[in-house]
């Protein structure tokens, strides 16, 4: 899998996650960032990886946004910068307040949390919307981007509902089909 260069780009290269979550690569003949969060250890077999219900940095980055959610900012400082002190090899605390404090806790979730599965949920819970950058494919940004008609969905689309399964209609006359349109 490519990852968006956008995305890649938010990864200083003091971020040691940079080298833990992707890999630059040739593949018939052009560069890519690939994902390689998952290929496994280095010892023992390849392309196993640990099932992670719930991990440390997601406990503290969920502290983080409540002490923030409830006003207490020094609290969420504290738990962002418990964080990012193991993450960054050129790591100074947190100075930034309000909004700005707000989004660089998200950023450290997406960041820490990507490709687990957690970002749509992030993105519906927050009433995001999704917006894709302008970058194409290839690892410098070039390539074939994302074509405009797919670049935004908008927060409260009905695309951001998923389908009910069928045996779950058919067991309930009352229930009704999520929007397709």
């Amino acid at each position: 899998y490519v990852v968006d260069y956008d995305f890649y780009s938010k990864y200083s290269d003091t971020d040691v996650r940079k080298s833990s979550y992707f890999v630059t690569s040739e593949f018939s003949g052009n560069s890519y960032n690939h994902i390689a969060k998952y290929l496994g250890r280095d010892t023992g077999s390849k392309n196993v990886v640990d099932a992670k219900v719930i991990r440390m940095a997601e406990v503290l980055l969920s502290m983080s946004e409540a002490f923030f959610n409830i006003g207490d900012e020094n609290n969420a400082k504290k738990y962002l910068d418990m964080l990012r002190v193991e993450r960054y090899s050129d790591f100074s605390a947190t100075t930034n307040s309000g909004s700005m404090l707000f989004d660089e806790i998200l950023l450290e979730r997406r960041k820490e949390l990507a490709f687990e599965g957690m970002r749509f949920f992030d993105i519906k819970r927050l009433n995001m919307s999704i917006v894709r950058s302008d970058y194409g494919d290839f690892a410098d940004g070039s390539g074939t981007p994302v074509p405009n008609f797919a670049k935004t969905l908008n927060a409260g689309s009905y695309k951001f509902e998923l389908f009910i399964p069928q045996d779950e209609i058919n067991a309930n006359p009352n229930m009704k089909q999520n929007p397709t349109k």
